[in-house]
């Protein structure tokens, strides 16, 4: 259902701003779906695909919005892992998702060369064209999904 949400609310709202960082980068819920659709799709070409895990290891930027939106997209669960944890706590975090791929920064990178995960290392955007750079497919989308109101879309940690 979140991803129905979230076009549902790029056709409601369109070009109203969905997110304003700090650092001044807006974007619209047409903006934010259409990132959405093209980093699905880039998600899929590393194999996520339906039952999968994504996690998200990222501070509190559109990235993680987009990504989490991507995965629902394809059927997938995200496990976000909280940046603030130290270094041998996001590891056990990390086990305990078992992703197929890590959406992270540099600084946050897992530092464990033989993780049993891709890891995706994007950077923080300024300008709605660079987020997600790398891992989106411009003007794609991926293939719909059935609906199904019960598909599980997040794995989720707690103290």
């Amino acid at each position: 259902m979140l991803a129905e949400t979230s076009a549902e609310a790029a056709t409601r709202f369109g070009s109203a701003p969905a997110f304003v960082t700090d650092e001044g980068l807006t974007l619209s819920y047409a903006e934010f779906d259409a990132l959405a659709d093209e980093a699905a799709v880039g998600l899929a070409e590393l194999g996520v695909g339906e039952g999968d895990v994504v996690s998200l290891l990222l501070p509190s930027v559109p990235e993680h919005f987009v990504a989490y939106v991507a995965a629902a997209r394809l059927g997938a669960l995200t496990a976000a892992v909280n940046p603030k944890l130290v270094q041998a706590e996001r590891a056990a975090v990390l086990r305990a998702a078992n992703p197929l791929v890590v959406v992270t920064t540099e600084e946050l990178a897992p530092t464990n060369p033989d993780a049993p995960f891709t890891t995706v290392l994007i950077e923080p955007a300024r300008r709605a064209d660079a987020v997600m750079d790398g891992v989106r497919r411009a003007r794609e989308r991926p293939e719909p999904l059935a609906g199904d109101a019960d598909r599980p879309i997040a794995i989720v940690f707690t103290s």
